[in-house]
């Protein structure tokens, strides 16, 4: 994962179980205020309408896109140790 590898680099250890959601999150509130500034400070429905025309953003787990509940879907999966393997948890 490019995500851990370069928080690897940066910071002499790997990045905690959240991280690359927050980070995730964090870069798409970015985004829709960026979206949104270009005609003065944005209201709060300008934010959500540009965060809702976020699919196709390429995250630190991989492509996110949008339902129709307004939540974000991607390709993290959870993990468990089973007989000492990591498995998919289903």
């Amino acid at each position: 994962w490019e995500f851990s590898t370069k928080y690897q680099a940066k910071y002499a250890k790997g990045p905690g179980p959240a991280a690359p959601n927050v980070y995730d999150a964090v870069n798409l509130i970015v985004r829709a205020f960026e979206m949104t500034s270009a005609r003065g400070k944005p209201t709060g429905e300008e934010v959500v309408q540009a965060l809702s025309n976020s699919s196709g953003y390429s995250g630190a787990l991989g492509p996110l896109s949008l339902n129709s509940d307004g939540a974000f879907i991607s390709q993290a999966t959870v993990k468990i140790i089973k007989n000492g393997q990591p498995v998919e948890l289903e």
